[in-house]
């Protein structure tokens, strides 16, 4: 081999060696002269430097003088690693011995991408990886080296940048329990990350299941459904979805889906497929928990008739539950109504205590409570009573209402029952002093008819000789001379035995109501029998009394003695009624199989203060009597299955009406 002499330095050109013999590569039919190459070293991205057999560098391309911030040439080789500032990967200067160059011009090495540190001039270092070679000439003897630098540096933090990536990557992978994944359609080959095997029990690989294996995972209930989406997301290129797997472990997981058609060939067909699957187990379960819950508070919202509510005063918004919605009256929206359109369901009587409650927003602090009860009106009219019970719980920079929340209840049916307890209680003490009243009464009664037996015993005996010693006087008078004191005896013994009469009555009745009633019915025609008694009381001359019967009316079975009873005392309190005259009006009819007798006049009536005791003992409106009359008329109805009632107006009369059944 020929050396070719550098004109410049006077020493051979280590690129222009003419070669006699061609031993490696090839001119492709063209020589490259200095200058070309030249040009060409000089242009090149990668550092070239030239060493002699005894280490001195004798040419550096521009590259390798950017890259050292000088110019190394005549720089012998013991100096290079301290004025080159040459570091190993560890950081530490490297000794002269343990130069790459060294060891490919002394011990004949090579070296490819073998990484270093170079320092440049103004401090700044590099990363550059080195291929070192040593240069032999035909007969093999070594006549200097070559060391080509490449600067590695941004590739290298490119590299590290993209690890750290990879890494942050699949650290929130991990966190967010998400998995990322391609599909090649064509090879039927996917490659997972490695929580995505993780997610679904599997050991990392390098590649994921086959199509075939990854259906084979899939919960066997979704299958059709991951088929059909499948399809779906080829045609649409993408889709979105949840389904479930089963892991090695058969514990059965959620997954949501993300998936994009990335590529397709020639002819439109889907040929690569991108996603992420994240397990969303825990967040279902928490979901259906909460579902759940909102169920289980709508329910009990429901049963309690109790809604809720969250008012933002700033916005004039309002969040309602949907039973709070239908206590209103009002179809079930996003939004609750603002506060004018409250204030419009608010009963009239209840905006005093609203006004009050609102109050709570200007002058109320955190925590700060109200609780009263009120009225709306549904849009139906409906009138309903509520119960409110609020809270500021969120306030703004002031310290005043941001947000107030709540709780509606409807309380309509526990006033209504409130309401007539309370009347239940008014009553139940009318009742409880009635009965005390009446027990008072009835003890009464009871000593009462203890001393009827006595009374009728030791009372009338001595009336029966009066009554008989009266008669014999009667007639002696009747006998004797008419004369003015004929006539005033005679009126003397009328007032006698008039009073006789009265007083057998009071026996009567006092006997007839302490005592067990046994009526001896026999049947009887009311048209006969009721002109017959009648006519045993006294009517005064200024009252015109009637008596019409139906002559329809049947006979019916009646004890005769009861019957007078009850038609003599009805008779004279209808005649004590008209003290000034009247009419007297007594009318037997046939009404639906029952005989009816009433017995009217047209005395003064019955005060209304009176009418709920007319029938009770010991009960009159009279100056004159015991009160027992009409007790004892009810009793002796009552005792042949009849009954009693009455009608009276102040002023215009009294009608009493018996009722007997036609047996």
């Amino acid at each position: 081999m020929v050396e070719i002499m550098d004109a410049a330095t006077g020493k051979p050109d280590p690129f222009r060696k003419k070669k006699e013999k061609k031993t490696s590569g090839s001119s492709c039919g063209n020589s490259l002269d200095k200058s070309r190459l030249q040009d060409i070293l000089e242009n090149i991205p990668s550092a070239v430097v030239v060493f002699e057999p005894n280490g001195k560098v004798i040419y550096a391309n521009k590259r390798a003088i950017e890259l050292h911030g000088k110019d190394p040439c005549g720089i012998p080789i013991e100096k290079q690693s301290s004025d080159l500032k040459i570091y190993s990967i560890t950081g530490e200067l490297c000794p002269t011995e343990e130069l790459h160059i060294y060891k490919a011009i002394f011990h004949g090495e090579t070296f490819r991408d073998a990484p270093i540190i170079l320092e440049r001039t103004d401090g700044e270092r590099f990363l550059v990886n080195v291929n070192a070679k040593p240069l032999y000439n035909a007969d093999g003897k070594a006549i200097g080296a070559i060391a080509i630098f490449d600067d590695v540096t941004e590739r290298m933090q490119t590299q590290e940048a993209l690890m750290d990536s990879e890494e942050r990557l699949n650290m929130a992978q991990r966190i967010a329990h998400m998995g990322s994944w391609e599909y090649i359609i064509k090879e039927d080959q996917a490659v997972w990350s490695e929580e995505l095997f993780r997610i679904f029990g599997l050991t990392p690989q390098k590649f994921g299941p086959n199509i075939k294996n990854y259906l084979a995972l899939i919960h066997p209930d979704d299958r059709p459904m991951m088929e059909k989406h499948m399809l779906s997301g080829r045609l649409t290129g993408s889709e979105s979805f949840d389904y479930r797997i089963v892991l090695p472990s058969r514990t059965v997981r959620t997954i949501h889906t993300e998936r994009i058609v990335r590529q397709r060939d020639e002819q439109g067909r889907p040929s690569r497929i991108m996603g992420v699957e994240q397990d969303i187990t825990e967040r279902k379960q928490t979901e259906n928990t909460l579902k759940e819950s909102e169920e289980r508070l709508k329910m009990a919202q429901q049963i309690a008739h109790m809604g809720s509510w969250e008012y933002h005063v700033k916005e004039d918004k309002a969040l309602w539950s949907d039973e709070l919605f239908r206590i209103f009256g009002l179809p079930i929206q996003k939004y609750g109504p603002n506060i004018k359109e409250y204030f419009s369901i608010i009963h009239p009587d209840s905006m005093e205590a609203i006004n009050k409650a609102m109050a709570l927003q200007t002058t109320g602090h955190l925590y700060s409570k109200a609780s009263f009860d009120y009225h709306i009106q549904r849009p139906d009219g409906t009138v309903r009573a509520i119960h409110s019970e609020r809270m500021i719980s969120e306030v703004d920079e002031e310290e005043k209402a941001k947000v107030i929340a709540g709780i509606e209840q409807d309380i309509t049916e526990r006033k209504q029952i409130e309401q007539k307890l309370e009347e239940y209680a008014k009553n139940l003490e009318r009742l409880v002093e009635e009965r005390t009243r009446q027990l008072k009464d009835a003890e009464r009664l009871a000593a009462i008819g203890q001393t009827a037996g006595m009374i009728g015993h030791d009372i009338r005996n001595p009336l029966q000789a009066i009554a008989g010693d009266l008669y014999l006087i009667t007639e002696d008078v009747e006998a004797s001379p008419d004369t003015e004191c004929k006539r005033s005896v005679k009126e003397s013994l009328v007032e006698i035995q008039e009073q006789i009469d009265y007083m057998n009555k009071i026996i009567a009745d006092l006997q007839d109501y302490a005592r067990p009633l046994k009526p001896e019915q026999v049947e009887v025609d009311l048209c006969i029998v009721i002109p017959q008694l009648v006519a045993t009381v006294k009517i005064p001359q200024n009252v015109v009394s009637v008596t019409e019967c139906d002559r329809a009316l049947p006979r019916i079975k009646i004890d005769r003695t009861f019957l007078k009873r009850v038609l003599v005392n009805l008779t004279m309190n209808a005649v004590q009624a008209m003290p000034n005259g009247g009419k007297l009006t007594i009318k037997a009819t046939a009404k639906g199989g029952n005989a009816v007798i009433t017995v009217a006049d047209t005395g003064t009536g019955i005060p209304e203060e009176f009418k709920p005791k007319i029938f009770q003992p010991l009960m009159t409106t009279k100056s004159k009597g015991q009160g027992f009359g009409l007790a004892v008329v009810k009793r002796l109805v009552e005792a042949q299955g009849g009954t009693i009632s009455f009608e009276s107006k102040a002023g215009a009369g009294t009608t009493f009406t018996l009722t007997f059944p036609n047996k």
